[in-house]
């Protein structure tokens, strides 16, 4: 991203004293030539960072992701299903 700033600069530079300085036109062609270059390492740069994916990785110990896999594993289960009694339902008479 240094590369492609100093590029930039340096376009505008060669641009502004082409256009200014007499007789130096070729250097504002120059300036144009150089940002045109600087657009494309820009998306040259752009697309090749595009392909690097980060993957996530799963420990071998652990179950699941977030939370689950913060908790070491341990899954939450329904009531009842860990050996607790099921309460009967409340009835309203």
């Amino acid at each position: 991203m240094t590369l492609f700033l100093i590029l930039v600069i340096m376009a505008i530079v060669l641009g502004l004293i082409g256009a200014v300085a007499e007789g130096l036109f070729y250097l504002l062609i120059i300036g144009i030539v150089v940002f045109i270059g600087a657009l494309v390492y820009l998306v040259l740069h752009i697309r090749r960072s595009g392909r690097h994916h980060r993957t996530l990785r799963r420990d071998a110990g652990r179950t699941g992701w977030g939370l689950d896999a913060a908790l070491g594993g341990a899954r939450a289960e329904p009531p009842g299903a860990a050996g607790e009694e099921k309460r009967p339902a409340a009835t309203c008479e």
